[in-house]
C-alpha cells in the first residue's frame, strides 16, 4: 500500500476524504483484493482498475473518520454473531 501513495489516484481520493466526518464506501471482498492485488503488482493499470472495480457491483458501507462522526453514531440493534451465522450468509 506505500508504493500507492505516490500515485496521483491515491493522492486524489485521500484529498477528497480530508474534506469529511464520514464517508461512504464499497465493501471490499475477495473480488476486489483480487482486482487491487493486480493493480499494486503492476498487472494492470489505473483506468483498468477503476473498471474492474466499477463492475464488481460491491455492497456500500460507512467510515465514521472524526469523533464528531463518531459522536454521531446512534446504534440501533445489537446481534451476537456466531461462525455458523456467518456462513449462512455467503
Amino acid at each position: 500500500m506505500e508504493a500507492a501513495r505516490n500515485l496521483q489516484i491515491y493522492k486524489y481520493f485521500a484529498s477528497i476524504v480530508d474534506e469529511y466526518d464520514m464517508i461512504l464506501g464499497y465493501i471490499a471482498d475477495d473480488r476486489m483484493f483480487v482486482v487491487l492485488d493486480r493493480f499494486f503488482n503492476g498487472d494492470i493499470t489505473e483506468l483498468a482498475l477503476i473498471h474492474s472495480l466499477s463492475a464488481l457491483k460491491l455492497g456500500k458501507q460507512y467510515a465514521a473518520l472524526t469523533q464528531k462522526a463518531c459522536d454521531q453514531i446512534k446504534i440501533l440493534e445489537e446481534k451476537e454473531l456466531s461462525e455458523e451465522v456467518a456462513l449462512l450468509h455467503q
